[in-house]
């Protein structure tokens, strides 16, 4: 049975001056009586009432409780100068912690800051341009564990100029990446003569130096585990002559996770998702998305759905296709630009007629938290080849080579002659965890992401 006016406005009177606040903002929240004179009146008392408890919450440096009584009052429309100030003080704050952050060179912490502050639409002529500092100081450090040095130093040297008097934490890191830098262009020649004799104890003993410095150097990593295989495989001689070759991997496990990288070497590296629905958000610690960006968008800013006749994009937050806003899901062309917020563009491309695999690409200074040249969504195959009919097209592959879904994961199958772990492939194999395949003279290798992206 519906509450009268009065009854309603009575009981929710009686709430806000018991200081059962919620309570009231629930009822006024529900009610569908008519708003009147005294209602309003109610209205803004309630929200008055709401904005002390912030600023209570607040003097007990209980800042997330003050947000969520500054997001009720706002949700009033009551439009008191109280408010506006709560927010502007709030705002204030996080802009600093985020600000030392930065000073101290927490860019996790500060990724999350930034991250909530936009989130509760916080409006800073500053945010901005940490925004970006941020994302060039990530940079820096992800082309360090790459081994790219001088383009490491040139991104955290800007940094610097951005955090003029603040700029002790990225001189500090600036002072080990000139050693790390150091140590690793003394062990380098060191590692190519190794490679050059074939010494293997030396090569791997090397390799996991180089590797300490530089992580995620593909070229190192790949020829560490190629050697590593060969000690394996000569190691195993003795059985691997009796026993019949196999389509299996016997390295690892078979690659069945929801997302994994491709890195092909001396060319490109890609982002592989196979769910038929990607969300896109910002990337943060606590984001459920399963492709984070790098960028200054929302949380969950959009998502993208594969049906059967082709992708719809369906957005949470602005999103532009061709420069037009959406508000509803809406069809992607075979080749469109995506804008999410303000400034991070996206490509989206279905390069193979008839197939629904489609290739994100940044356009924008954006990208996910690895660096990648690219994100593939696959959908049941993924085609390599230096040739048109191709989804990625591969310099120097002049044999086809297909991955492809099966109910027990990837495939791969090959029309030249091409080793998957050290092994020469005579008919489709199942891709591992960390696969490596040659092919002529391309090699590429596979790595799990979920780890990597923090999913």
């Amino acid at each position: 049975m519906p509450i009268s006016a009065d009854s309603f406005y009575q009981k929710t009177k009686i709430a806000v001056e018991e200081g059962r606040l919620d309570e009231a903002l629930q009822a006024i929240r529900v009610q569908k009586s008519p708003i009147n004179a005294k209602t309003r009146e109610l209205v803004s008392t309630l929200a008055n009432a709401l904005a002390h408890r912030a600023d209570r919450h607040l003097s007990l440096d209980n800042e997330d409780a003050a947000w969520v009584d500054l997001t009720s009052a706002e949700s009033l429309n009551s439009n008191l100068p109280r408010i506006e100030k709560l927010r502007s003080t709030l705002t204030k704050l996080m802009v600093s912690r985020a600000q030392n952050c930065l000073k101290e060179g927490d860019l996790r912490q500060c990724e999350e800051v930034l991250g909530k502050l936009r989130d509760r639409n916080g409006n800073s002529s500053e945010l901005s341009s940490l925004v970006t500092t941020c994302v060039m100081w990530i940079e820096g450090r992800e082309f360090a564990e790459t081994g790219e040095f001088q383009p490491a130093m040139a991104s955290l040297e800007r940094v610097r100029r951005r955090l003029t008097g603040s700029d002790m934490g990225v001189l500090r890191e600036m002072e080990v990446l000139a050693q790390k830098k150091l140590e690793f262009e003394s062990l380098k020649p060191e590692f190519n003569e190794a490679v050059s004799k074939r010494d293997v104890p030396r090569i791997i003993e090397l390799a996991n130096k180089l590797l300490l410095i530089a992580p995620r150097d593909h070229t190192i990593n790949r020829i560490r585990n190629a050697f590593r295989r060969g000690i394996e495989a000569n190691s195993n001689a003795s059985w691997t002559i009796e026993k019949p070759e196999t389509s299996e991997v016997p390295v690892s496990k078979n690659l069945n996770d929801s997302s994994f990288f491709l890195w092909i070497d001396g060319f490109a590296g890609y982002l592989v998702l196979l769910d038929d629905k990607v969300s896109i958000g910002h990337a943060g610690s606590e984001n459920p998305v399963n492709l984070p960006w790098v960028a200054d968008i929302g949380r969950v800013h959009a998502s993208l759905i594969r049906q059967k006749e082709g992708f719809v994009i369906e957005p949470h937050l602005p999103v532009f296709i061709d420069g037009q806003l959406v508000t509803q899901a809406s069809i992607l062309e075979e080749d469109t630009c995506i804008r999410l917020g303000e400034t991070c563009e996206i490509n989206f491309k279905l390069p193979h007629r008839g197939s629904l695999t489609a290739l994100l690409a940044p356009l924008s200074n954006h990208r996910p938290p690895v660096p990648v040249d690219g994100i593939i969504l696959l959908s049941q195959s993924l085609i390599l080849w230096d040739n048109e009919a191709s989804h990625i097209r591969v310099p120097g592959l002049d044999k086809k080579i297909v991955i492809y879904r099966t109910s027990l994961g990837l495939n791969l199958k090959s029309e030249g002659v091409t080793m998957v772990d050290g092994k020469k492939m005579t008919v489709p194999t199942l891709l591992g965890n960390n696969s490596l395949v040659i092919s002529g003279s391309v090699t590429f290798s596979l790595e799990p992401a979920p780890a990597r992206l923090g999913l």
